[in-house]
């Protein structure tokens, strides 16, 4: 899951999401990646202002039944 949520800038937010699907033995990975999104650019000065863009991925990986598992 890919989200720009300013609701997970709050890293106690990013923690509780991260403990509670844990606790229900789902394995989850947490990324933050931060890039410059040009914003302004004086024409003059050729000089680029930039916005930092915060996206929060969080790769979550359920359990395979036993049943579905190959032997």
């Amino acid at each position: 899951m890919k989200t720009d949520s300013a609701l997970f800038a709050d890293a106690t937010t990013v923690d509780m999401v991260l403990d509670t699907l844990a606790e229900r033995g789902y394995h989850v990975v947490y990324q933050e990646h931060r890039a410059p999104i040009p914003a302004r650019v004086d024409l003059q000065t050729g000089l680029v202002t930039c916005q930092e863009r915060v996206q929060h991925t969080f790769e979550i990986r359920f359990h395979t039944p036993e049943i579905r598992r190959g032997h």
